[in-house]
């Protein structure tokens, strides 16, 4: 066996043990989320209670603590509230009516797949719960229970989704170790003429053979909500909601599997707004800790974190339960950021489990380590021979050369560009520094203020005199007590960047450019004066981002069109910073 490919599948063996250590890290989360179900449970009862008028909250209950935030508050707070008429006119109003209708219909996502139709038949809704699977196959049911109505006899519609944890045979060293291979809906029992997903068109047709014409009546899908509870697998059965689509002559060609990619995607996002551990804990596209990630969209909410201030009704008895809600939500969140707290332990334990691989790979693609006969053996190609499958070559022709050379030459050049995120930074003039890259790692930061750190370690070369290359990402983990609902998980304080110190004339960032200054006479001489400008370069990243005021947070949150240009690209560039973080932090 040829050196280089001997150590390349070496690299492979020690990628599929960090592999198995992953995914008993992926148990552990689901166990984690497990625990915190049960300690949601009730609140989530309580929420059910109020806003289906089964428990009327006390004073206590309602005294919400954040006064400036609506002018209503202080007529609502305390004893001084009074019972006024409800908005539908009767003094004995429960609840808060239409509660998860307007929640639903206040997101992006969900309120877009709401038909005018479907909204009598949501007024019913009484609960969303997350039920986790906890045993294998690993998964979540969605629950939506609702009160007795008159369109249907089901008191609880679900949606079930099964997650394969399992690593694939025929590609073992796959990120996606977590896949969403099984959705199943439940069949709702509609009562006679209540179908609100059919609708019946009557059309003319002529037979040809005669020339009558005769009126032929037939249903077709109407495009509704309750098309979420349709089953939908990944083993031919083809999705019906259409309707979730933007209407284009391309998505009229959409083949089966496409439109079925499309609904996972959508169902992906459903997931994150109906559980408060959804998109920052365990994801069916990735269970990782996805430690203060966020939707790269930022387009909606969870319903658990749903703005209750827009439920606001000019009622007092209503509004006096929307202040207990909403403190049931302060509870939810304290509990949140307990979760994420040992959500950070567990993978500090892991990071600490996953060193020695890191470091086996560092000697392999250095140099320092030459793998034996025994580390070399890939079991995948030992198949292949057995099944008289043709050898695939990973390896350029000259092998020869390469074998000459200590460890793999270029590993993190060519694995930065098989990346799109990474690859997307890196230019020509950056190739031949990148070659000289020896080692990328992460330090998570186990004590406050949490984060991380990235180390990119380089040989000597010809470029910078720096060993080390490093981006350090803080985290805020603290509820602001002045806008506790905007508390999504661990999110970015500051990320600080290094100075690389180049040698002289081979700073990459940076280019000479040449310009012309026209004299101010008519007989005066142009000047050509030589100015340095920035150009794009993966090193970059280095740099420190400037970090957006407090006011310009908030202006980026109420109204985007107060920022200034400027002010818009720091925030962007900030946020583009953070996700390449997010990306060395899983991935590498």
């Amino acid at each position: 066996m040829e050196k280089l490919q001997r150590r390349v599948n070496a690299l492979k063996n020690v990628q599929l043990k960090l592999a198995d250590a992953e995914l008993k890290l992926y148990e552990e989360i689901n166990q984690l989320e497990a625990k915190y179900q049960s300690v949601f449970e009730p609140i989530y009862s309580q929420r059910e209670k109020i806003v289906n008028g089964e428990h009327e909250p006390t004073d206590e209950e309602a005294n919400w603590p954040y006064k400036d935030e609506l002018d209503q508050d202080e007529e609502v707070n305390g004893s001084s509230a009074k019972k006024q008429k409800t908005e539908n006119g009767s003094a004995e109003g429960k609840g808060v009516p239409e509660f998860w209708l307007k929640c639903l219909k206040s997101t992006s996502l969900l309120g877009s797949m709401i038909q005018s139709h479907d909204e009598p038949v949501l007024k019913h809704l009484r609960d969303i719960r997350v039920k986790l699977n906890t045993e294998k196959p690993h998964g979540y049911t969605l629950e939506f229970h609702f009160n007795e109505n008159e369109y249907f006899g089901n008191k609880v519609l679900t949606k079930t989704f099964e997650l394969s944890t399992d690593r694939e045979e025929e590609n073992p060293l796959s990120t996606d170790t977590t896949r969403l291979y099984r959705c199943v809906g439940s069949k709702i029992e509609w009562n006679d003429g209540k179908n609100i997903t059919l609708k019946v068109t009557k059309k003319k047709q002529t037979n040809k053979s005669n020339g009558q014409t005769k009126e032929v009546t037939k249903e077709e899908k109407n495009g509704s909500f309750f098309d979420l509870f349709d089953t939908h697998t990944q083993d031919g059965v083809k999705p019906s909601m259409k309707t979730t689509c933007k209407k284009n002559d391309d998505n009229d060609d959409l083949d089966e599997q496409e439109e079925l990619e499309h609904f996972l995607k959508l169902i992906d996002q459903i997931y994150g707004l109906t559980s408060v551990m959804s998109q920052k804990g365990k994801s069916p596209k990735s269970p990782a800790f996805d430690f203060g990630m966020k939707d790269a969209k930022k387009e909606i909410a969870k319903l658990e974190d749903i703005d209750l201030n827009q439920l606001t009704t000019t009622s007092v008895p209503v509004q006096k339960r929307i202040n207990a809600l909403k403190n049931e939500q302060l509870k939810m969140l304290d509990l949140e950021a307990k979760f994420y707290e040992e959500l950070h332990e567990l993978e500090c334990k892991y990071a600490k489990l996953y060193e020695p691989f890191f470091q086996k790979r560092r000697t392999i693609v250095t140099g320092e380590y030459e793998p034996n006969e025994q580390e070399a053996i890939w079991a995948l190609d030992e198949e292949e021979k057995e099944n008289g499958e043709e050898e695939k070559k990973i390896l350029p022709v000259d092998q020869t050369k390469l074998d000459d050379q200590k460890g793999i030459p270029n590993f993190w050049l060519e694995t930065l560009q098989s990346f799109r995120i990474t690859a997307e930074l890196i230019q020509e003039h950056d190739e031949p520094i990148l070659a000289f890259l020896q080692d990328v790692r992460v330090n998570l930061f186990d004590q406050k203020p949490y984060g991380y750190k990235l180390e990119f370690e380089f040989a000597e070369n010809p470029y910078f005199t720096n060993k080390v290359l490093t981006k350090t990402y803080e985290l805020k983990t603290d509820i602001d007590t002045k806008d506790p609902f905007s508390f999504e998980g661990p999110d970015l304080e500051k990320s600080i960047g290094c100075k690389i110190d180049w040698k002289t004339g081979k700073n990459v960032t940076i280019k000479s450019v040449k310009k012309k200054i026209k004299p101010r006479n008519k007989k005066g001489v142009p000047k050509v004066i030589t100015k340095e400008e920035k150009q794009d370069s993966f090193f970059n990243f280095f740099e420190t981002p400037k970090k957006a005021s407090d006011e310009k947070a908030v202006a980026l949150k109420s109204d985007e069109d107060d920022l200034t240009d400027e002010e818009e690209d720091e925030e962007l560039y900030m946020i583009a910073d953070f996700e390449i973080g997010q990306f060395f932090l899983l991935c590498i």
